[in-house]
This record gives C-alpha cells, sequence and structure tokens, in this order.
C-alpha cells in the first residue's frame, strides 16, 4: 500500500514536471500510467486529457474528457476544456455549445469575460474561420521558437493575436520571446494580457519568474 502511494506520488510528479517543459507525450504517458495504477481517483482523465490536448490530440482528448465527467460529473475546468479542445478542432457548433455550459459555471469576471469572448467568435462562421487560420499561425510559430528563431514567431504569434484575440497561447509565446530577449517591459505586458484573458498557472508562473529576473 505505502509503495502503491509513493509509487503514484512519484509519477505525479513526473508528469506535471513534463507538462510544464512542454514534453507532452511523456506527461500523456504518466498520467496514462496513473489511471492504470489509481482507475477510480478523480482527475486523472482530466489531467491526461489536458496534456493531449496541449499535443493537438483533440479527439483523444475529448474522449479522456468525456469519461472524466461520466465518472465524477461536470465541473467548470472540465467543461472549458472540452470547449476548448472542440474550438481546437474547428467543431464551431461543439465548441459554442460547451462553452454557453461553461459560461454558466463561471464564477470568476476573467472566466466569464473569456467564454463571452469565444461565444461570440463561435457565432461568426468568418470569426471562427479566422481563429483556426491563427491556431496554424501559433503552430508555425511554436515550430519557429524551438529552433530558436524568434524573430519569425513573434512575426506568427503577433498575427495570430490579430485574429483571435482570445488567443493566449499567442500572448503567452510573445512574452516568452521577450523575455528571452530580455525586453521584461514587453513580456510582463504580453504575459498579463495573456493572463487577463484566460487564469492559467503557466501563465502565472511565467509572470513569477520575469518577477524573479527583473528583482522584484
Amino acid at each position: 500500500m505505502i509503495f502503491g502511494k509513493l509509487r503514484i506520488k512519484l509519477l505525479e510528479r513526473s508528469a506535471f514536471n513534463a507538462f510544464a517543459l512542454s514534453q507532452f507525450d511523456k506527461a500523456a504517458a504518466a498520467f496514462e500510467k496513473l489511471i492504470a495504477l489509481a482507475p477510480g481517483r478523480r482527475g486523472g482523465r482530466f489531467n491526461l486529457g489536458l496534456a493531449l490536448l496541449a499535443g493537438n490530440q483533440w479527439d483523444a482528448a475529448l474522449g479522456y474528457f468525456r469519461q472524466e465527467a461520466d465518472l465524477f460529473g461536470e465541473t467548470f475546468p472540465l467543461v472549458k476544456a472540452m470547449a476548448e479542445a472542440a474550438y481546437l478542432k474547428g467543431e464551431r457548433a461543439a465548441a459554442r455549445e460547451h462553452y454557453e455550459r461553461a459560461l454558466g459555471q463561471a464564477d470568476s469576471p476573467s472566466e466569464r469575460n473569456f467564454c463571452s469572448l469565444r461565444l461570440a467568435i463561435c457565432g461568426s462562421p468568418e470569426r471562427f474561420a479566422q481563429a483556426r487560420h491563427a491556431r496554424g499561425l501559433i503552430d508555425q510559430g511554436d515550430a519557429h521558437m524551438l529552433r530558436r528563431e524568434y524573430d519569425a514567431a513573434e512575426e506568427l504569434f503577433r498575427e495570430a493575436t490579430r485574429l483571435d484575440p482570445t488567443s493566449f497561447q499567442a500572448m503567452n509565446n510573445l512574452g516568452a520571446i521577450r523575455l528571452a530577449k530580455k525586453d521584461y517591459a514587453s513580456a510582463q505586458e504580453y504575459f498579463q494580457m495573456a493572463d487577463k484573458i484566460a487564469e492559467l498557472p503557466m501563465v502565472k508562473k511565467n509572470l513569477a519568474y520575469l518577477a524573479k529576473q527583473r528583482g522584484l
């Protein structure tokens, strides 16, 4: 029993560390092992779904989100994640349905604002198509970032935020580029933009790291 609990704790730490380092395949593999060890544990399928979602495996992510909902009931983070998966997958009607449900469960002004903004995009075929194009630009920008081609990546991320003003991923990446270039004022501006759109641990972590770099 003690060995089993220790193994679960170590696997969980490994999974979240991999996720924080954007090693999404590694994180997903660790979360799968956690589910096998503790199939009745709340949150396991949700976390696996998030890792798959981050790795652009939208169908698989949706499947695990639905399993989590069937087993433990819907929560705001879960419904929002399902909406995000449908949004990224390009399923406008499904995304709109999930965001409507998420809006009804949101308990903070920023989350309600985010869901409302996404609903407005989902309500317009033209704006939704633009958002889909923005997602493609982000993927291209990510590839440039991996090669440290920051100028090319920055141009793509800027265009992505123009096409989809809810693209917190692009805003966060712009902040990361500015941070790498030691332009701390601009980095903070972009991180704060992303944080205002979507309250995410990774963005708050970047803001904390930036504050440390600036000696604040």
